[in-house]
């Protein structure tokens, strides 16, 4: 099928033998579509095909762009219409002509992803026609810009060649800018001139301007055979910091080779270009990052509670601190699970507490039972026509393993194919009491390696606290293998209706009964924090908080405060002075917030208070009991917790 638009048939024309030349020498590029019964994904209902035309339900390819012959077995189009560059979930792309007819591509002979040209040959095939090229095409001339409508014909629009404009970064050739319409599927066409002769490839359209760019035949024709090339600036960033680095790409790889082996050469290679700026980033700023910058103290003397998952940030000051999302969103999963979600820049950060019915093990170890609970707490949606079709699955898992972040904790890395869109949704996942803490990311299947390259950086930076009932913690600590170190010398030891126990190397106390229910919903959380420890940093448990039960307020709780340095704020010092002086609310004298009734102390050990300055660190203990509740009895049971506490991590 031929096409002209309104303007070119009422103005000059190619004559029917150009037409002809041109509706035999261009083509449709076509890639298979996926097979939708493969891909494991389910909807909430069926997928309303009807509501497509006709011509795109019924083909069996997606139409991606427009190429054309410029000899008996050579074809040019655009690269980004072919993306060789990148990993695709797509197959190898095709050459349909006019009669419907498919091509197999034999093989790349040259390739540019800069100047943006791919030439190639075809399997078995010749053109019955070719495009003559003009290499010097005239200023102000009438151009014609050809293409294929999406898998509806082909498309002629006249315009003119109006100007060159410099490449913009280095100014190494002239792009033609031309006034004829282009669509998205003009996209590899060839650009003609009023004899029907090629004098560029169709590009794209000027963001600011109703123009359009074309590159020069004469760059195609000028470029280096058996050769193609991957070249120019690239810049890398990650999203909790605002430094960036800036290098140049330049991978070359010969050629001839078959387009899937290409593609493996040159996505291969741009990834390990990434992989390597992203070393030498870190390595450039290694000594201002978190942990080991200077500006890193004030969140080495804090402690947060981070049950929803916190970021490490560098701030606009420079400090570090950490970061959540200020819009959280809240899905309930049925049988007291949820699913608590907000974005972080391009990540997506959530919390998932499993439903009572499904086990911590099936959670843990079934990345389709996991996507399944996520996909009904957050939308994702397929638009079919006017309609958007919600995902109930994924299916599993395309890829599935271990990345073990710098303080040894495991995440789960695990992708989901979206075939239909040539999309992924990447997930690192991290098991806590009762679910996980999760960083989730959509892309496209070309950039999930740099991707999953940014989550392990960003998995560093993951500030978060240990919760969950006592009954969420059984299931917890049976995972084992997916427990971080610092999980190695913590030991949790309870008995219903008798006491609560909890060991490690640093403290270890007992809750007997008397003080507080002990039951199946009592809860513990672990508030992890950084801290300096012979010329290191560790990450280990900074506050221990255990509640009678997870429907109430009752609780005790004990917690290490670090001496503040110089350069802390003076906050921090503040409240160290308070501590050390045992001043309000360090005092051990009850008092009422919220309704509830706190009390504080210090715990000294029997140390003499006139050293407690020169301690490096000191733990505070703290009770909380709900309403107004008996003075006396309020300072008996702290006194009785303290009396339960052994801090080893002593000082001279």
């Amino acid at each position: 099928m031929l096409l002209l638009t309104a303007d070119a048939a009422a103005a000059p024309s190619l004559d029917k033998a150009a037409l002809d030349l041109v509706r035999n020498a261009t083509y449709e590029v076509v890639v298979e579509k996926p097979d939708e019964e493969k891909s494991g994904i389910t909807y909430e209902k069926p997928l309303p095909w009807d509501l497509l035309p006709y011509y795109i339900r019924n083909d069996d390819y997606y139409s991606i762009g427009t190429a054309f012959a410029i000899g008996p077995n050579t074809f040019v189009s655009a690269a980004h219409v072919m993306t060789l560059h990148t990993d695709s979930q797509l197959g190898e792309a095709y050459l349909r002509d006019r009669n419907g007819e498919v091509f197999a591509i034999e093989k790349i002979v040259k390739y540019s992803f800069r100047r943006d040209f791919v030439v190639f040959t075809l399997k078995d095939a010749t053109a019955a026609q070719y495009l003559e090229v003009n290499e010097k095409p005239t200023l102000n001339e009438q151009v014609f810009a050809v293409g294929n409508a999406l898998g509806q014909g082909i498309v002629i629009r006249q315009g003119l060649y109006t100007s060159n404009t410099p490449e913009e970064y280095e100014g190494a050739w002239e792009w033609l800018r031309f006034s004829a319409a282009a669509s998205p599927g003009n996209s590899g066409g060839p650009l003609l001139d009023p004899q029907g002769r090629t004098i560029g490839v169709v590009l794209r359209k000027s963001e600011n301007e109703n123009l359009n760019y074309a590159l020069p035949m004469s760059v195609v024709m000028e470029s280096k055979d058996n050769l193609a090339t991957m070249n120019g600036p690239i810049i890398y960033k990650i999203e909790n910091m605002d430094w960036t680095y800036r290098n140049e790409m330049d991978i070359k790889v010969e050629l001839p080779l078959p387009y899937m082996a290409l593609r493996k050469a040159l996505s291969s290679g741009v990834h390990e270009h990434v992989e390597d700026m992203t070393r030498k980033f870190m390595k450039e700023h290694e000594a201002e990052m978190f942990p080991r910058g200077p500006k890193s103290a004030k969140l080495l003397h804090n402690n947060y509670s981070a049950v929803f998952p916190h970021v490490i940030a560098k701030s606009d000051d420079g400090y570090w601190d950490t970061y959540y999302p200020s819009e959280r969103k809240n899905a309930d999963l049925g049988k007291n699970g949820f699913l608590t979600y907000g974005k972080a820049g391009n990540t997506i950060l959530m919390r998932v507490r499993k439903p009572d019915d499904v086990s911590m093990e099936t959670f843990t170890n079934s990345p389709k039972t996991f996507m399944d609970l996520v996909l009904q707490g957050i939308p994702v949606t397929r638009d079919i026509g006017s309609e958007s079709i919600r995902i109930t699955s994924l299916g599993e898992a395309a890829r599935d393993h271990i990345h073990t972040d710098a303080y040894d904790r495991k995440w789960q890395v695990r992708t989901w194919n979206l075939p239909y869109k040539d999309g992924v949704i990447t997930t690192f996942s991290l098991p806590v009491p009762g679910g996980n803490v999760t960083m989730l990311k959509y892309s496209s299947t070309g950039d999930v390696p740099e991707y999953i390259a940014d989550l392990e950086v960003l998995s560093d930076f993951v500030y978060l606290s240990y919760y969950g009932t006592l009954e969420d913690w059984g299931e917890f600590v049976a995972l084992d293998t997916l427990l971080p170190t610092a999980f190695g010398d913590i030991d949790v030891d309870f008995e219903y209706g008798d006491h609560f126990r909890y060991r490690s190397d640093r403290l270890s106390f007992r809750l007997d009964a008397t003080l507080m229910d002990i039951t199946k919903d009592s809860d513990i959380k672990l508030c992890f924090s950084y801290f300096e420890e012979d010329g290191e940093v560790t990450w280990d448990v900074a506050e221990v908080m255990v509640g009678e039960s997870k429907n109430n307020t009752v609780f005790f709780d004990v917690e290490r405060n670090l001496k503040p340095a110089a350069t802390v704020d003076d906050k921090h010092k503040k409240t160290w002075n308070k501590i050390v002086r045992q001043d309000f609310p360090f005092n051990g004298e009850p008092f009422i917030n919220d309704k509830n009734t706190y009390i504080a102390a210090v715990y000294t050990d029997g140390m003499p208070l006139d050293r407690l300055p020169e301690a490096p660190h000191l733990y505070t203990i703290h009770h909380s009991a709900e309403g107004t509740a008996d003075k006396e009895v309020m300072r008996g049971k702290l006194q009785a917790f303290s009396n339960g506490l052994k801090v080893m991590e002593g000082w001279d």
